[in-house]
C-alpha cells in the first residue's frame, strides 16, 4: 500500500509535492548533522590538547643518591630532599635521567639532604640559573671542584652558611659561569682549602666578589682572569696563618681599585695586582703612591 503524506498547503491548493523543496529540507537537515558533528570533533580534540600538556607538565619526581628524592615541577624547579624526610645522603644531578635535568633552571635543597665527600660536578648544569644550597649539609665534604663549572646561565647562588670547613679543593668552583654578576663567598671558611685554582675564571660580567675571611695555610689559585671586576675588598680577610699564596691576582688585569686590613699580608704572594697607573697604587690612609715591591716589603 502506497501512502501520500501533504503538507497543509498542498492539502488545501490540491497541488502535487514539491520534490525540489522535500530534497532542499533534508540537505539543511544534513548539513545540521556535519556541523554538529565538526564541534564535537573539535571539542574532542582541544579536550586531548589539553590533556596530552597536563601529562608533559606533570611534576616528575625520582629516587638517587642514599636515601633523597627529587621533584621537578613544570616551571623547571629541581627540589632535593630527603626520602624519609629526616636525612639522605645525594650524588651528583648528572645521576638524574638527562631527560629531566635539561628542564632544569632552578634547584633548592631541603634540610637533612648531606652532600658527598667528594662534591665535584655536584650541580654543575648548563640550563641552571638560580641555586639554594642554604641548607645542604657540607661538614664532611672535601672538594667542591667544578661545583657550577659551565654554568653559563647562572644568575644567582645562595650559599648561606654552608659548612666547608674540611674542604681543600674548590678549584674551578664557579668557572665560567659567565652571566653571574655578582658572588658572595664571605661565610665561607676557606681554612683547609689549598687548591683554588680558576675559582672564578671566565666569569665575564663578574663585578662584585667577595672573598672568604679566613684562609689556611698554602693557597692555590683563585684568578679572576677575564672578569670585569674593578675593585676588590679584602679589609675583612685575615691571611695570618697563609704561608705561601700563589696566582692568587693571576690576570686580573681590570683593577683600579682594592681595600686591604691589618689581616692582609703581601709578603706571603708571589704576585700582586697590576696598576693601571705606572707610578703603581694610590694610598688613602697615607696620600702617597706605592709600587708593588713597596706594598710587599712594608706590609710582611
Amino acid at each position: 500500500m502506497n501512502v501520500r503524506i501533504y503538507n497543509r498547503q498542498e492539502r488545501d491548493t490540491g497541488m502535487p509535492p514539491n520534490p525540489a523543496r522535500r530534497t532542499t529540507g533534508l540537505h539543511i537537515k544534513d548539513v545540521g548533522r556535519v556541523l554538529l558533528a565538526s564541534v564535537i570533533a573539535a571539542f574532542a580534540l582541544a579536550a586531548s590538547i589539553l590533556l596530552s600538556t597536563s601529562v608533559v607538565a606533570k611534576t616528575v619526581e625520582g629516587t638517587f643518591g642514599e636515601g633523597c628524592s627529587y621533584t621537578l615541577d613544570d616551571r623547571g624547579e629541581l627540589v632535593v630532599f630527603p626520602t624519609d624526610g629526616v636525612s639522605g645522603v645525594m650524588e651528583s644531578v648528572h645521576a638524574i635521567p638527562e631527560n629531566v635535568t635539561k628542564r632544569v633552571v632552578a634547584i633548592s635543597i631541603r634540610s637533612g639532604v648531606k652532600a658527598p665527600e667528594d662534591s665535584s660536578e655536584l650541580l654543575n648544569l648548563k640550563g641552571l640559573k638560580v641555586a639554594d644550597l642554604s641548607c645542604l649539609d657540607t661538614s664532611s665534604t672535601i672538594r667542591l671542584a667544578s661545583l657550577f663549572e659551565g654554568c653559563s646561565e647562572l644568575l644567582s647562588v645562595e650559599l648561606g652558611g654552608i659548612d666547608t670547613s674540611k674542604v681543600q679543593s674548590v678549584d674551578h668552583m664557579f668557572y665560567a659561569c659567565s652571566s653571574l654578576t655578582s658572588l658572595d663567598l664571605s661565610s665561607l671558611d676557606f681554612r683547609s682549602v689549598r687548591v683554588a685554582n680558576a675559582l672564578v675564571s671566565e666569569c665575564y660580567a663578574l663585578a662584585d666578589l667577595r672573598l672568604p675571611k679566613t684562609f689556611g695555610t698554602e693557597l692555590w689559585g683563585m684568578d679572576a682572569g677575564d672578569s670585569r671586576l674593578s675593585a676588590l675588598d679584602l679589609s675583612a680577610v685575615d691571611m695570618g696563618a697563609v704561608a705561601e699564596a700563589r696566582h692568587v691576582f693571576r690576570d686580573v688585569a681590570g683593577l683600579v681599585e682594592w681595600k686591604v686590613g691589618k689581616g692582609f699580608r703581601p709578603a706571603v704572594l708571589d704576585e700582586l695586582p697590576s696598576s693601571p697607573d705606572e707610578r703603581g697604587w694610590w694610598s688613602v690612609k697615607d696620600s702617597r703612591w706605592y709600587t708593588n715591591d713597596q706594598i710587599k716589603s712594608q706590609r710582611s
